[in-house]
């Protein structure tokens, strides 16, 4: 019974924790790089708004691919360009 509850506030703590980091933090990364990506023409104002998980979806994309230039970097630096 009582690791229940624990697992229930466990599972209750991750879903808050996922859902700030979504919410927030990827948000306001996706917007960033949205508004260098457009020169500030997007997304602002009204438009901040309607597509949340697209913005937040752009943070996700633009990690995987610093992700991937680090994973590219690391290579090159230890085995060459060969």
């Amino acid at each position: 019974m009582l690791s229940d509850l624990a697992s229930f506030v466990v599972e209750s703590l991750k879903i808050v924790f996922l859902s700030f980091v979504w919410g927030a933090v990827l948000f306001n990364l996706g917007r960033l790089v949205l508004l260098i990506c457009t020169f500030g023409r997007y997304p602002h104002g009204r438009m901040l708004d309607l597509p949340a998980d697209r913005i937040s979806g752009v943070g996700v994309l633009f990690l995987a691919c610093v992700r991937i230039a680090m994973a590219g970097y690391n290579h090159i630096s230890q085995n060459g360009l060969s």
